[in-house]
Parts: structure tokens; C-alpha cells; sequence
């Protein structure tokens, strides 16, 4: 849902700067058709313009592709879009009603899991030491006979048989070893899981303050863009400053416009991975 949202606005940008170029072609034909401008600015104009559409038509399959994800993990065989009122506060709430958030990592599904595994490999050992011990049977039958020549016409015989492993080839101290073995790797297995989700949790919710402030980076430097952008068209427009000028500062303000979405997706995907890491969800 948060990639079908962020491809949405990435595309909806598209579109803005589609017209934004489209706005300085208008104005480098108009400086042309009044002697202030040289073909080379309309040549130029017309190739941002070029650049514009063509990251307009990537970008609407971009949000295409991300909705018919949406549209699988969902099972669905048609594309489907996220609410346009998706927050991520709303997200955590909801979250905090479908599971339950601890801080203990022994409740982590992973570990439990990894732990789960030890006690059966444990149990594995002891079913295969009780393979060497020696075993007693009871054997009962019941006959019964509508006509005999001698003899009750009902019988019942019952029998215990005591056996005694003496030699197998060594096949059950064989599959001992290996039970042990499985054991000790069941063990590993587990302290390296608890090792995972205590880096996996100190890094998401680090991650948070880090993308966060690569956020507020990003929206200065669009910001910046979107201000030297506009003071650009202007002495343009009055005859300061040449189209080049122009050009490379529309095409900085859409790449500062991407990335700025991108820091924003990234962003609510660290939040959204931050209170995932320590919940414990039953569905």
C-alpha cells in the first residue's frame, strides 16, 4: 500500500512537471516571436519538454505495476490502489489492536519459533536413547469354534514377549549422534535468532531517526529548487540568464521533487517496519 502511494504522488509530480515544462516552452516561443530569444532556447525547452513526458510515461507504469502488486498480495487479478487517507499514525493504531507490542524478544515470533525447534530436537534425543532400551509386548487371542472334536469351543491365549536390543549394526547409537548434533545446531540456530532480533530491532527503530532526517534534507533541497526555479523563470522572462539556466533548473526541481517522495516512502516504511519488529500478531 505505501509503494502504490508513493507511486501515485511520484506520478501526480510527473504531471506538474509536464506542465511546468510545457509553461517554459510557451515562454521561450513567445521570447523568440518577439526577438528577445534564439531558436537554441526553444530547442532546448522542447527537449525538457521530451525528458519531462517520457519520465511521465515510466512513471505511470511504475504506479500500474505497484497497484497490480497490491492487486496479488490481495488476490486479486485486478489492480488496486491504497486510501488516498492512509497515515501512518492511523497504521500503528491498528497495529497496536491486531497485535500485541512487547519488548521482550523471547516473544518475537522468530525466536519462539527457533526455541520451539530445540525442544523438539531434545525430545528427538530422548526418543532415540529409548530405542536402546528393552521392550515388553502382549500378545492376546480369541478363537472361537462353533463345533470341535475335543476341547472348549472358545479359547484365549495371552502371551508377553521381552525383547532385548543386543546389535543393530549400530543404527540407534547412529541416529543418536545425529539426533545430538541436530540439537546443538538447534541451539546455535536459536542464539543467533536472538542475536537477529535484537540488531533487527535497535536498527528499525534507528533507522526511523535516520531516514527522518534525510527527509528534512530532502524537502530543504526541494524547496531550495523549487526558489531557484522560480527566480530562474523569472529573469527569463525579463531577459536575464539563458535557457539553459532554465532547463537545468526544472530538471532539478523534478529530480529534488522525486527524491523527496522517495525519502517519504522510505520514511513511512521505516515506521511501519519499526512497529512490526517487536509485535507479535495472531490473525
Amino acid at each position: 500500500m505505501l509503494s502504490t502511494l508513493a507511486a501515485s504522488r511520484a506520478a501526480d509530480l510527473n504531471r506538474v512537471g509536464l506542465r511546468s515544462a510545457l509553461e517554459r516552452l510557451a515562454l521561450a516561443e513567445t521570447r523568440l516571436k518577439f526577438g528577445q530569444g534564439t531558436p537554441l532556447d526553444v530547442d532546448r525547452a522542447s527537449q525538457d519538454v521530451a525528458a519531462a513526458r517520457a519520465l511521465l510515461i515510466t512513471g505511470d507504469e511504475s504506479l500500474l505495476e505497484a497497484r497490480e502488486a497490491l492487486g496479488r498480495a490481495l488476490g486479486s487479478a485486478t489492480p488496486l490502489s491504497a486510501p488516498g487517507d492512509l497515515d501512518l499514525d492511523g497504521f500503528e493504531r491498528a497495529v497496536a489492536q491486531t497485535c500485541h507490542l512487547n519488548e521482550d524478544i523471547e516473544r518475537r515470533p522468530d525466536v519462539r519459533a527457533a526455541r520451539m525447534r530445540v525442544e523438539v530436537a531434545d525430545r528427538q534425543i530422548h526418543d532415540a536413547e529409548l530405542e536402546t532400551a528393552p521392550s515388553l509386548s502382549v500378545v492376546s487371542q480369541l478363537n472361537y469354534a462353533s463345533a470341535v472334536t475335543f476341547g472348549p469351543l472358545t479359547t484365549w491365549n495371552l502371551g508377553a514377549v521381552l525383547t532385548v536390543p543386543f546389535y543393530d549394526g549400530g543404527v540407534r547409537y547412529g541416529q543418536l549422534r545425529d539426533n545430538r548434533a541436530a540439537a546443538e545446531q538447534a541451539r546455535a540456530a536459536l542464539v543467533g535468532a536472538r542475536l537477529d532480533a535484537i540488531v533487527a530491532s535497535a536498527q528499525a527503530a534507528r533507522s526511523v531517526g535516520v531516514l527522518r532526517a534525510s527527509r528534512d534534507v530532502a524537502r530543504e533541497q526541494r524547496d531550495l529548487a523549487r526558489r531557484i526555479d522560480q527566480r530562474t523563470r523569472e529573469g527569463y522572462a525579463k531577459g536575464f540568464g539563458t535557457s539553459l539556466d532554465l532547463v537545468v533548473s526544472a530538471q532539478a526541481l523534478r529530480q529534488a521533487e522525486l527524491s523527496l517522495v522517495i525519502a517519504d516512502f522510505q520514511l513511512a516504511e521505516a515506521r511501519a517496519g519499526a512497529v512490526l519488529a517487536d509485535a507479535e500478531c495472531v490473525y
